[in-house]
């Protein structure tokens, strides 16, 4: 079976712009990571939910934005855990929490697993938001 140079270089090309908006989508989340990591820091928990949402505004598929939210998301609160499990007691306390919940006193583990899905949430949402009012905008000033 033979190809036309017009079909291989049509397939060429559309497989390097590809490969630049997953280079430039990586980058981002990366990015994304780290901000959401400082704005956690400094006591704004819902700047996962505004830095996905601001990716989510850029990227042109929307998969690409909601992976990208919830590597955010999933990264930063679970970064934020490790490094407060580090320099703190940090079980000691989520164990103190789900004992006064009547969850059980050895149960901390539930805990930190809900505050790492919590952050996932506002990620995915986040993305999903900026997605859908970023593929209005492009649909609106195209027609």
């Amino acid at each position: 079976m033979k190809y036309s140079h017009a079909y291989i270089d049509s397939y060429s090309s559309q497989r390097t712009l590809r490969t630049k908006q997953m280079r430039r989508i990586v980058i981002l989340t990366l990015i994304g990571m780290i901000l959401s990591l400082v704005t956690l820091r400094t006591g704004l928990w819902y700047g996962t939910w505004v830095i996905s949402a601001m990716l989510g505004f850029v990227t042109v598929y929307r998969r690409d934005a909601l992976l990208s939210g919830l590597l955010i998301g999933a990264c930063s609160w679970g970064g934020q855990l490790a490094f407060d499990a580090i320099t703190g007691p940090l079980m000691k306390a989520a164990n103190t929490i789900t004992d006064i919940m009547g969850i059980g006193s050895a149960a901390g583990f539930i805990l930190l697993a809900i505050t790492v899905v919590w952050g996932i949430f506002l990620g995915l949402f986040g993305a999903w938001f900026g997605s859908s009012i970023g593929q209005q905008f492009r649909t609106s000033r195209s027609s």
